[in-house]
C-alpha cells in the first residue's frame, strides 16, 4: 500500500471525508494505491454513539475531543486534569452536581479507552503495510492525530508519516512541523493538487526529499535543518500555503471504504443514517470582497473558485448511483449566485432527487428561495448571527436585520429548515442595540428560531485576531489548551485555531455568566431566545395570512397576538402586501398617494398594521411578517442531508423529532 489516509475522531461519523475522498480518488487516478480509514467510525463503534457524539458537540476551543487523546500524545505531560475539568465546566455551561459527575466520568472512560484504541488502530494500518501514513486534521482532530502518528513512528520507523487539513494553515503548520518531530511532512493549504507530486517524491526519497523538490506549502524534514519558508517571527502567517485555483481537474470523490467501514461497524451501523459530502466551490466570495470580521474560516485561502455547473451535476449524479445516498451536504462556504440560474435548474430538470444542504447568505429575494426548494434544497445555513443593523453592521456581514427576517418568512414559506445561531459581545457594541431585539424578537415566534445564542469567539485569521489593537483586544490561546499542549504560551499562540481577550478573561472564571449579569439586557434576551424556540417548535405558534376573494384573513396564535383574526380588505390589505418586499417605508407611503390616496389615510393604516404586530417598521421599512398559506412542514432532525446518529438510548424518540 503506497498511501493510507485516515480521518481521526471527532470528525462525523455519518458523514462521507471529502478530504480523503477526493486524495484517494486523485492518488488512485496516477495509479497509486490507497485506502481510507475512517478511525471516527471505529472510534464510536468502540465507546458508543451517545459518548462520541456528547463529546463531538463540545465547542472545539474547549479541547476536550484532544484532551482525551492528550495523554497518548505527550505521555510525559503531566497536566492538573481536575482544574482542566473544573476550567470545562465553568467554560461550557451549568451543570448539577450530579450530571456534573456523570460527564466527567464518561470523559476519563473515554480517555481510558484512547489508549487502546490507538494501539488497535495502529496495528489494523500497518496490517497494508504502507509506506505513508497521513491524518487530515480540522478542529478537533489534531490531538488524536498526532497520537496516531506517533505510534505509527513507534512501531513502523520506515513509515512516512503526514498531517494536513485546517488545523496546519499557514504558521499552524510550521509550528506542528517544528513541534512534533515524528511529524514528517505537513501540508499547509490545499493538498489535492500536490498529492499525486508530493506521495511520487516520497516513495522515491523517504524522509530525504530536498526542499526545491517540494510543492509550495509542504514542510518537509529537510526544513528543519535549513530552517522553514516565510517569516520568521513569532505569530506570522506569512507561511506558504498550497492552492489549487482550478476545480476542472477534480476527480468524482471516492467513499468507498466509508461505506465498507459503516457496514462492518455491526454495533452501530443501524444508528449511522449516512449523507454525502460534494464540493461545489472553495473560498468565500463575500470573504474574498470584505469579509465579516469574526469569520476565520479558509485561513489564507478566501479565493473563491467555482465548479463548471455540468461538472458538479454529473458529480452529483454519479456518486448517488455509486452509493444510493440521496443526502448531501456541500461543504461549501457559500452559495455560487450563479448556481441560481445553472446548477440548481439542472438538478431540478433532472427530478430533484436528492436532499441537499447549502450554506447561504441573507442577500437572497424570494423567487431564489423557490429555485432552492424546487431543486431539493431542504436545509440552509445562514449567518444571521444577528436581528438588529448595527451589529450587523459591526460584523461587517453586508445586510441589515430586515433582509435576515425576510430570509426566516420566505424559508419558513417553503417548508426549508434553516440552522442559524444568534451571536453577542462584540467590540464597540451597545446595550441600546440587544434592547432593539428584546422588542422584537416576540414577534417573530412563528419562525425559525436560533439553534443557539452564543458569545463571539475569537479566531485564528480573523479580522480581529489580525488588528487587535484596532478593537483594544489582546488575544492569547484559549485556556484549555494549556492542559493539552505541553507547550509554552508563546508556542501555544502560533499553534491553536481560538483564541481569548486576556482582558476579559482575566476577571471571569465563566465569561458567559460574568457578561449576563454585567449586562441584564442578555439575560432577558437569551430568556426570549429560549421561549421562541418552545413556541415555534412545540408550542407551534403562526402567523399565517391566505387571500379570500378580496379580503387578507391572518391567523395568529403567536403569545403577542392582538386578535387571533385579522380581516384586511382595501387598501389596508395592498399595503400589507406589498410589505412582503419590505419597501421603504416613505416610498411605500408614495406609491399609494400616487394611486389616489391620502398620506394621512396610509400613515394611519400603517401605524394600524404596526399596532396589530403583523407587520413591523425596522431598517426605515415596512416588513410583514405573516407567512403564506398553506405553511408546508418542515423536515425534522432525521431529515437533515448530512447524515444522523440514531443512538440505541433515544431510537423511541425519533418519530417525534422536530430539534
Amino acid at each position: 500500500m503506497d498511501f493510507c489516509l485516515v480521518t481521526m475522531p471527532y470528525s462525523r461519523i455519518e458523514l462521507t471525508s471529502v478530504a480523503l475522498g477526493l486524495l484517494q480518488a486523485k492518488l488512485m487516478e496516477a495509479g497509486l494505491s490507497a485506502q481510507s480509514v475512517y478511525a471516527n467510525i471505529l472510534f464510536a463503534e468502540k465507546i458508543g454513539t451517545l459518548a462520541y457524539t456528547r463529546i463531538s458537540l463540545f465547542r472545539p476551543r474547549l479541547a476536550v475531543a484532544d484532551w482525551t487523546f492528550s495523554h497518548i500524545a505527550f505521555p510525559d505531560f503531566s497536566p492538573d486534569n481536575e482544574a482542566y475539568l473544573n476550567l470545562v465546566m465553568t467554560m461550557n455551561e451549568v451543570y448539577t452536581p450530579v450530571d456534573r459527575n456523570k460527564l466527567e466520568e464518561l470523559l476519563w472512560l473515554v480517555r481510558n479507552g484512547a489508549e487502546t484504541f490507538v494501539e488497535e488502530l495502529s496495528a489494523r494500518i500497518l496490517e497494508s503495510r504502507p509506506r505513508i501514513v497521513g491524518c487530515s486534521s480540522t478542529f478537533c482532530q489534531h490531538v488524536p492525530s498526532l497520537a496516531l502518528l506517533k505510534r505509527i513512528r513507534e512501531l513502523a520507523p520506515d513509515v512516512v508519516t503526514i498531517l494536513g487539513g485546517a488545523n496546519c494553515e499557514t504558521i499552524m503548520g510550521r509550528s506542528t512541523h517544528r513541534l512534533f518531530p515524528w511529524v514528517d511532512y505537513v501540508v499547509s493549504g490545499e493538498a489535492d493538487g500536490l498529492i499525486v507530486e508530493l506521495t511520487r517524491a516520497i516513495l522515491e526519497k523517504g524522509r530525504g526529499v530536498a526542499s526545491e523538490h517540494l510543492p509550495t506549502g509542504v514542510l518537509g524534514p529537510v526544513h528543519r535543518v535549513i530552517g522553514y519558508p516565510g517569516a520568521e517571527g513569532n505569530g506570522s502567517n506569512d507561511v506558504p500555503r498550497a492552492i489549487n485555483l482550478s476545480m476542472e481537474d477534480y476527480p468524482v470523490p471516492n467513499y468507498d471504504d466509508f461505506v465498507k467501514t459503516r457496514g462492518e461497524a455491526l454495533s452501530i451501523r443501524d444508528q449511522i443514517v449516512p449523507g454525502m459530502t460534494v464540493e461545489s466551490s472553495r473560498g468565500c466570495w463575500w470573504g474574498q470582497k470584505k469579509g465579516c470580521v469574526f469569520c476565520g474560516f479558509n485561513g489564507k485561502g478566501m479565493q473563491y473558485r467555482t465548479k463548471a455547473p455540468e461538472k458538479f451535476v454529473a458529480e452529483l449524479a454519479t456518486l448517488h448511483k455509486r452509493y444510493g445516498i440521496d443526502g448531501v451536504e456541500t461543504v461549501d462556504n457559500i452559495l455560487d449566485m450563479n448556481y441560481l440560474k445553472t446548477a440548481l435548474p439542472m438538478i431540478k430538470d433532472a427530478g430533484a432527487p436528492y436532499r441537499l444542504y447549502y450554506e447561504i447568505k441573507s442577500n437572497l429575494q424570494r423567487r431564489h428561495i423557490r429555485i432552492l426548494r424546487e431543486a431539493g434544497v431542504i436545509w440552509v445555513q445562514t449567518g444571521i448571527e444577528s436581528l438588529n443593523s448595527n451589529i450587523l453592521k459591526l460584523m461587517n456581514k453586508g445586510c441589515k436585520s430586515y433582509q435576515n427576517i425576510q430570509l426566516l418568512k420566505w424559508l419558513r414559506e417553503y417548508g426549508i429548515r434553516v440552522h442559524w445561531n444568534m451571536l453577542y459581545d462584540f467590540p464597540g457594541d451597545q446595550d441600546d442595540w440587544y434592547e432593539e431585539m428584546v422588542n422584537l424578537v416576540p414577534l417573530l415566534y412563528h419562525l425559525q428560531s436560533p439553534v443557539k445564542m452564543a458569545p463571539l469567539e475569537f479566531c485564528r485569521f480573523s479580522v480581529y485576531h489580525e488588528n487587535q489593537g484596532t478593537y483594544g483586544l489582546k488575544l492569547s490561546s484559549s485556556s484549555p489548551f494549556k492542559y493539552v499542549y505541553p507547550l509554552k504560551s508563546r508556542d501555544m499562540d502560533d499553534l491553536v485555531y481560538f483564541f481569548e481577550d486576556e482582558v476579559r478573561s482575566a476577571h471571569e472564571q465563566n465569561p458567559i455568566l460574568a457578561f449576563l449579569t454585567e449586562r441584564p439586557v442578555f439575560r432577558t434576551l437569551r430568556r426570549l431566545i429560549y421561549s421562541w424556540r418552545d413556541f415555534f417548535w412545540y408550542r407551534k405558534a403562526t402567523l399565517s395570512m391566505k387571500i379570500q376573494d378580496d379580503q387578507l384573513i391572518i391567523d395568529d396564535t403567536r403569545p403577542v397576538a392582538t386578535s387571533a383574526c385579522h380581516k384586511y380588505s382595501g387598501l389596508k390589505r395592498d399595503i400589507y402586501l406589498a410589505a412582503d418586499k419590505a419597501p421603504e417605508k416613505d416610498i411605500l407611503i408614495e406609491r399609494f398617494s400616487i394611486n389616489g390616496a391620502s398620506r394621512s389615510e396610509i400613515e394611519a393604516l400603517l401605524s394600524e398594521i404596526i399596532t396589530e404586530k403583523t407587520a413591523v417598521e425596522i431598517d426605515g421599512r415596512l416588513v410583514s411578517l405573516a407567512v403564506r398559506d398553506p405553511v408546508p412542514d418542515l423536515p425534522t432532525a432525521v431529515d437533515y442531508p448530512g447524515g444522523v446518529v440514531i443512538h440505541k438510548e433515544l431510537a423511541h424518540l425519533v418519530k417525534q423529532a422536530h430539534r
